[in-house]
């Protein structure tokens, strides 16, 4: 394996390859690269940590990075899993999508995920204009719910996270909110 040929790719490793690596290690940042320079097979890392993020899509990005791998490579990909037997996984390893998404799509509804709500963020600098927004906003007809406001480490900034019935569109909002002048102050 230390004869092969190896390219890293990613944040800290920025360079592409002048010839295709046999073996490609980099993370997402590598996978618009792979067409120009398929590796000859793909090992995928940390799927499990992937699929549990507290992300509503985490399954559906998995599935997305994985199928970009698969594509962009010359012969087989793996994924490294402690959930072999997992229905996600067994879906995958079969190419039987359909109900995999299936499932995706009813958990999602029940949820009140995209594409069964529209997912709208609120940011400010204000978390007490943030939490008067969200006061605001709770008993506006197609809100299904008002999530914070919370502040995200590391960001200068608070927000709220909306969800909203399909067909509502985000301007319905606006209207009690620039009626308390609040639309001024989160800016």
């Amino acid at each position: 394996l230390l004869d092969l040929p190896v390219c890293i790719l990613d944040r800290n490793h920025p360079e592409l390859p002048t010839v295709p690596p046999r073996v490609l290690v980099g993370s997402e940042f590598a996978l618009p690269y792979l067409t120009g320079h398929p590796p000859q097979a793909a090992l995928i890392l940390g799927v499990d940590e992937a699929r549990e993020r507290a992300s509503y899509d985490a399954g559906e990005r998995t599935l997305h990075t994985v199928q970009t791998v698969a594509a962009g490579t010359q012969g087989p990909t793996a994924l490294e899993t402690c959930l072999g037997d997992d229905p996600w996984f067994q879906s995958v390893r079969r190419g039987a999508l359909g109900p995999l998404l299936a499932a995706e799509l009813a958990d999602r509804v029940v949820h009140h995920y995209p594409p069964a709500a529209t997912l709208m963020t609120i940011r400010g600098t204000d978390h007490a204009v943030l939490a008067k927004v969200a006061h605001q906003l709770t008993p506006v007809p197609g809100v299904l719910s008002v999530i914070g406001p919370y502040e995200r480490p590391g960001k200068p900034f608070a927000q709220l996270m909306v969800k909203l019935r399909p067909g509502v569109h985000r301007e319905t909002l606006f209207a009690p909110l620039q009626r308390n002048r609040l639309l001024d102050k989160l800016t």
